[in-house]
């Protein structure tokens, strides 16, 4: 779960589904609904650790943020109005979001309750932990690194024996 200042950043490393929420911070109701729902949504993001990413607009970055995703969407952003509140979710980063490849949902929280909107929570949950398995199913396994190949990587050029060294924590990482 991140709080942020940008929505074009990457905060975790190769995280395998991004969630957006979207409001309109102008709107006194949207704001106070937000706070009602931040707990709800951080910890959806607890529970994925590295592996997805919640973004939440920090309140003092709501009108760069909202520019940073209406330049980012283009006309998707005008089809979004009357349904904000809501989460984007997706499995790129905005600034590479295609929205004509399908690589997304958009959850509407308009007009829900704090119950309805939690189940709404649920749901996005569930697609989230169902993106995150579909990729590490489909994940082409590493093959593990031979000890030459680690030798290869822990040789450097720089004073030692004959001119080369040799990182052993390289050389015996784990």
């Amino acid at each position: 779960m991140w709080v942020t200042q940008s929505y074009l950043g990457d905060p975790d490393k190769d995280p395998k589904v991004y969630a957006y929420y979207l409001f309109e911070d102008y709107n006194g109701e949207q704001e106070s609904f937000t706070r009602q729902i931040e707990g709800k949504l951080a910890h959806v993001g607890d529970q994925f650790g590295p592996h997805a990413t919640i973004l939440m607009p920090n309140r003092h970055n709501t009108p760069r943020i909202e520019a940073e995703v209406r330049n980012a969407l283009g006309a998707f952003w005008w089809e979004l109005q009357g349904q904000l509140p809501g989460i984007l979710v997706s499995t790129t980063i905005l600034s590479k979001l295609q929205i004509e490849d399908g690589q997304h949902h958009f959850f509407s929280l308009n007009k829900c309750d704090l119950d309805s909107a939690f189940d709404v929570i649920t749901s996005v949950h569930r697609l989230m932990q169902q993106c995150v398995e579909y990729q590490h199913k489909n994940q082409s396994p590493q093959p593990p690194e031979t000890t030459f190949k680690r030798l290869l990587n822990s040789i450097e050029a720089k004073p030692g024996i004959y001119g080369f060294s040799v990182d052993l924590k390289k050389l015996f990482k784990k």
